[in-house]
């Protein structure tokens, strides 16, 4: 377990893949932990950024064979959250089973072993990284005209809340069983993607209400649009159980 948890702390360190006997590539880069409660895990989750500090300022290599993306600025190791002591696949299935089947926006999973320093950590998902970036490649444009916000209170990781916060005001505020109300929501956000959002996440029963993630490109359409993550506590047959094991309640 690395001692040090805070997220904002980066370690420098160089980025080996290798597949089929084979080096794929060999990068420096800098990684943090990742997440919240799972940090302090003994398996943790990792974020991998590529600086032009550390000597590469993107990785550039097409790391998900599903995906039409050969550049990255960044990546995530994730190595199962609360799920790492179970199955280590609730989130992996969940997502393949969304993934190019609904609306919803996913992370490619390229499934590793991890060597850290030369020691075993076990199996991880090598990921996409939800962040600017992601969105100016899936939807097109730059990284400047991304909105991406997080969490049931619209929290800002790119961009600025300031529509979105207005959009809900809006409906809060007006009748949605009225046609032009409902229209002018529609022309405002992907209606498909909140609904397949409902959908995949009661489907699998997912109890972590508070992954949310919301984005839009104003060089895109303009519109918001759900992503689809972070699923290990879906498919549990009784969450009070999992919360026991980690918090004591």
């Amino acid at each position: 377990v690395l001692n040090h948890i805070d997220q904002s702390y980066e370690h420098e360190a160089v980025l080996t893949l290798i597949e089929d006997g084979q080096e794929k590539f060999s990068v420096p880069f800098g990684f943090r932990l990742h997440g919240n409660d799972s940090r302090k895990m003994p398996k943790q989750n990792f974020q991998l950024r590529f600086r032009s500090e550390y000597g590469a300022s993107k990785l550039e290599y097409p790391v998900f064979e599903d995906r039409e993306i050969s550049q990255y600025n960044s990546l995530l190791l994730k190595g199962g959250s609360e799920d790492w002591y179970l199955t280590n696949l609730r989130d992996e299935i969940s997502t393949d089973m969304a993934d190019g089947t609904t609306n919803l926006y996913t992370q490619a999973i390229k499934p590793v072993v991890l060597y850290l320093g030369g020691s075993y950590w076990g199996i991880y998902s090598l990921r996409e990284r939800f962040s600017d970036d992601y969105v100016a490649d899936h939807l097109g444009g730059s990284q400047e005209s991304v909105d991406l916000l997080y969490s049931t209170d619209a929290l800002v990781q790119s961009g600025s809340n300031k529509d979105f916060k207005a959009l809900k005001e809006y409906v809060q505020t007006h009748d949605m069983s009225q046609t032009e109300h409902y229209e002018y929501l529609a022309e405002r956000i992907d209606v498909l993607s909140l609904i397949d959002w409902y959908i995949c996440r009661s489907y699998v029963c997912d109890a972590d209400l508070a992954n949310i993630r919301r984005f839009r490109s104003s060089e895109s359409d303009g519109k918001w649009r759900w992503m689809y993550f972070d699923l290990d506590w879906a498919m549990y047959y009784d969450v009070n159980d999992l919360k026991q094991v980690f918090y004591g309640t």
